[in-house]
């Protein structure tokens, strides 16, 4: 559940736009992005959690925006909804071309990550 509100404030504070800074990607989580990278790792004993973790992330943006509390984020087309697999894929290619970000809490770096693979234009 602490983990829910953490994601949840997260996502809640990022309501006006999503900026890439450094205060925001440092509020305390329980994964950075290098240990979720690690996590989803296809080798690794621990890739539910990574799948897990992404999944969460996506709902909750689903949720927060059903609920009307910030606008939709990520937006699919009617019927291609991604499967797991493909968050997955996405989350990882993003922290790849990001090193830079690894230090930074992981579900802001999935937030950004499934914004710009699925934006709302």
């Amino acid at each position: 559940m602490s983990k829910f509100l953490v994601m949840a404030g997260l996502l809640l504070a990022s309501c006006q736009a999503i900026p890439e800074t450094q205060a925001v990607a440092d509020v305390h989580a329980f994964e950075t992005g290098q240990e979720l990278l690690a996590l989803c790792d296809e080798r690794s004993a621990h890739l539910s959690k990574c799948m897990g973790y992404i999944e969460a992330a996506h709902d909750m943006l689903d949720t927060l925006a059903a609920l009307k509390d910030m606008p939709p984020r990520v937006c699919v087309s009617l019927g291609a909804r991604p499967s797991s697999g493909q968050l997955r894929l996405v989350a990882l290619k993003y922290l790849k071309a990001n090193p830079n970000h690894l230090h930074w809490s992981a579900s802001y770096s999935v937030l950004l990550a499934l914004i710009q693979a699925y934006p709302c234009h």
